[in-house]
């Protein structure tokens, strides 16, 4: 993060990025609040940000964003002393995450992403969990929970209906199961966007919140899988400055 340190050092107006989530929310704390304008290469292999911002996902197409200059204040998500741009997980998200191949995800891309997931749905087992999202608290068996800042997570996939990376507050849905068999109705229904109307699955809103386990688990941040429970979180309202075309509907 040298680089990050550098160039908030030097007095810069506008920082490019190159890379995908994981990359923009590990530089995010030097940029947060800086008043610095950041351009984004979508480098990654999901890319969501970019996505949801609507930059292209080829270089020429993300450089005529950054060169029309339009400017977009966007919320950050804050996880203990760290930031996330798109979405924290625990349960079965973190396993596909801890089961991606580096070499694989870098050279076949998001056909790395189906054998990770079939490896974690093999693996994945329930846990207690209590979780706190501003005056509510509520109290699960579960084996997924995913809360985010941008409208989806690991690729296509919507977080909530009403998500938005402009709403000043951050939202969660929650499997409320221990069948595992769940997660293929969950994975089917996130294609669809329509995952929130079944039975078990739990949508929220909020501004700040906690995450406690029964058993220490491993949190995914971005997809990158960083710590373990538990966990505090909160937005950050207009936390970032990001090149990028005007607001539209996704």
């Amino acid at each position: 993060m040298a680089a990050g340190a550098e160039a908030r050092a030097s007095g810069v107006q506008t920082v490019l990025i190159g890379g995908g989530d994981g990359t923009i929310s590990s530089l995010a704390p030097f940029f947060s609040g800086s008043g610095v304008d950041v351009g984004l290469l979508p480098l990654g292999t999901g890319n969501a940000l970019a996505f949801d911002l609507g930059i292209p996902s080829d270089i020429r197409g993300a450089c005529d964003v950054i060169a029309a200059r339009a400017i977009r204040e966007i919320d950050l998500g804050r996880i203990d002393d760290a930031y996330f741009v798109n979405h924290v997980a625990v349960g079965a998200s973190t396993l596909v995450s801890r089961s991606l191949c580096p070499h694989a995800k870098r050279w076949v891309g998001k056909l790395a992403y189906l054998s990770a997931a079939l490896r974690a749905y093999l693996r994945i087992k329930p846990f207690y969990a209590q979780l706190a999202l501003d005056d509510e608290v509520i109290e699960i068996k579960t084996i997924q929970i995913v809360l985010g800042n941008g409208r989806h997570h690991a690729g296509p996939f919507l977080l909530t209906p009403n998500a938005s990376l402009e709403s000043g507050q951050l939202v969660a849905y929650v499997l409320e199961t221990t069948d595992r068999r769940r997660l293929i109705e969950l994975v089917r229904r996130l294609r669809r966007g329509d995952h929130t109307e079944m039975a078990d699955v739990h949508p929220y809103t909020f501004h700040e919140g906690h995450l406690r386990t029964a058993r220490s688990v491993r949190v995914s941040v971005d997809g990158e899988v960083t710590r373990r429970t538990p966990i505090e979180f909160s937005v950050v309202p207009k936390g970032l400055r990001i090149l990028a075309p005007e607001s539209r509907a996704v």
